[in-house]
């Protein structure tokens, strides 16, 4: 089993050799069919954006892909904040315009 040691980020030491790790610091949105998104960083499909029965967008991952970075998660949640402004206004609109006065 290989040995591993803190290195500089993005550096990995196996055995004395040294292997140098880059990523890419991309995150696609991929639209597909029924007000989808495929979420993809990297070429690896993390999951998908939908539309819930409540009108916004929700973020539902890969069972299988692991972990990732927060400028992966601030991606997905700047995606889905796009996606649910404009529903927010409405939302916030309807409220105003029929809001219950509470009975204490």
């Amino acid at each position: 089993m290989a040995t591993r040691r803190k290195t500089p980020r993005g550096k990995s030491h196996h055995r004395g050799a040294l292997k140098v790790t880059t990523v890419k610091r991309e995150v696609e949105f991929k639209e597909l069919e029924n007000l989808e998104y495929e979420v993809i960083s990297n070429g690896i499909k993390l999951g998908v954006l939908y539309e819930e029965v409540d009108g916004y967008y929700i973020f539902q991952s890969q069972p299988t892909v692991g972990f990732w970075p927060s400028w992966v998660m601030r991606a997905i949640s700047d995606k889905a904040d796009q996606l649910n402004a404009e529903w927010d206004r409405e939302m916030e609109t309807f409220l105003k315009e029929h809001a219950v006065p509470c009975r204490n």
